[in-house]
Parts: structure tokens; sequence; C-alpha cells
């Protein structure tokens, strides 16, 4: 309990002098923020996640479509078929590839491809048909090189190289509930399954470095979310 109060107790220190800095320095520069709304174009103002791609394009999920920005307008793109919205949900996560497309998860579930290049959505049937992954993909992460990883319903991780058009499956523990969230870098793939549990593997071989279960013993969240500090 004393290290509960201490934290609670720490916080607004912190932000209090954190907005007396902010204070100091606006006054010392003038920052100047912009709001921008539907009223500018921006395709809804309940934005439920940002994406800044390769080409220095900001993206922005809503329920009401996919939407970007260049800096001066924002064009929005809906995906429909035959007639219809593809989901009615929000778009939950955008992931880029090195081909330049737009890999786009639902609250529902779903996934789509969105092509920055032709405007053109696909569904994820189509690709995932080019990419040689048979079972239904579930989740899809990005490398740091811009790489493709999918959850797939078969219990695998795979991987595809988009400059070597080969791909790599790892498998996972179904008994850990699917994989919630994967980071990579220079030192390792890093996941985390829905049920707590972590695993480190090397990118290029697939072989598991570690795996530690701390999490799991806690009570549960809906979702874990990782972040691997550089």
């Amino acid at each position: 309990m004393r290290n509960n109060f201490f934290l609670l107790a720490f916080i607004p220190v912190c932000w209090f002098l954190l907005f007396d800095s902010i204070n100091i320095q606006a006054a010392e520069n003038s920052i100047l923020f912009n709001r921008l709304d539907v009223n500018n174009g921006l395709s809804s103002n309940e934005v439920s996640c940002v994406y800044k791609g390769r080409k220095g394009f900001m993206w922005f999920g809503t329920g009401a479509g996919l939407t970007r920005y260049d800096g001066y307008e924002f064009k929005t793109f809906r995906h429909e078929v035959d007639g219809a919205l593809f989901s009615e949900g929000y778009i939950m996560e955008l992931v880029e590839t090195m081909d330049g497309k737009l890999w786009v998860t639902y609250q529902s579930g779903e996934i789509s491809i969105f092509d920055i290049y032709s405007h053109a959505f696909y569904t994820v049937s189509e690709i995932q048909q080019q990419l040689g992954i048979q079972s239904t993909i579930v989740n899809v992460f990005q490398d740091n090189d811009y790489q493709l990883l999918f959850a797939a319903s078969d219990n695998h991780l795979y991987k595809y190289n988009y400059t070597s058009r080969r791909l790599i499956s790892y498998p996972v523990y179904p008994e850990e509930g699917g994989v919630c969230d994967l980071v990579c870098n220079e030192k390792g793939m890093y996941i985390i399954y829905y049920s707590g549990v972590l695993e480190i593997i090397n990118p290029d071989s697939f072989e598991q470095v570690l795996k530690d279960d701390f999490l799991k013993k806690l009570p549960a969240p809906k979702r874990f979310n990782l972040f691997v500090d550089k």
C-alpha cells in the first residue's frame, strides 16, 4: 500500500512540473497548436488509430473510413463490396508493407488491404493466396524492415519476406490463446500471448530464445500491448 500511495502522490507533482514547463516554453517560443477535425475534411472526429506511412502521409482510422492527410488536405477511402461497406466497425490498426499496401484491421477482426498507389481495396483472402498462406489470417504485425508477420488460425506465425518472396513459419502455442501483440527489433522478435506468456524468438531462424510466464500468474487483462525500449 505504501508503494501505491507514493505512486499516486508522485504523479500530480510530475504533471504540475510538466505543465509548468510547457507554459514557460510556450511563453518563450509561442507554441501554436492547430486543430484538425471534420470541418477540415477528416472523415470522423472519433479517430481510433493513427499511422505515419513511409511516404510521410498521416493515416487515420475511424468508424467512417480510412483517411489520408498530406499536410494540406484530407482524403477518405472506404472499402465497399457490392455497394455496401466491407465492415461497419472502427479501424483499429494500420500496418504498411514495403510493397505499398496498408493492412487494415477492423474492430470486428476483419482485415482488408489498401493499395496506396492505385487506391484499390482487396480482401485478405485474395492476398493470402498470393503469399501462399492456406489458413485464415487473424492478426497482422510488422517488423522493423516493413516485412509482414501473420498470426494464422493453424497456430502458426508466418513471416513473408517481400525481397526474397520467401515465407517461413513458426509454431505458436494454441493453449495460450493466440498471439496478442508482437514487436521486432535487431535483438529479437518479442511475442506476447493473450494468456500473458512472453516469448522471444530469433527473427532469422525462428528459434526460441526465451519463454516466460510471469504475467500469466497475475490477473489477466483482456489485451496486452508490447513496447520494447531501445
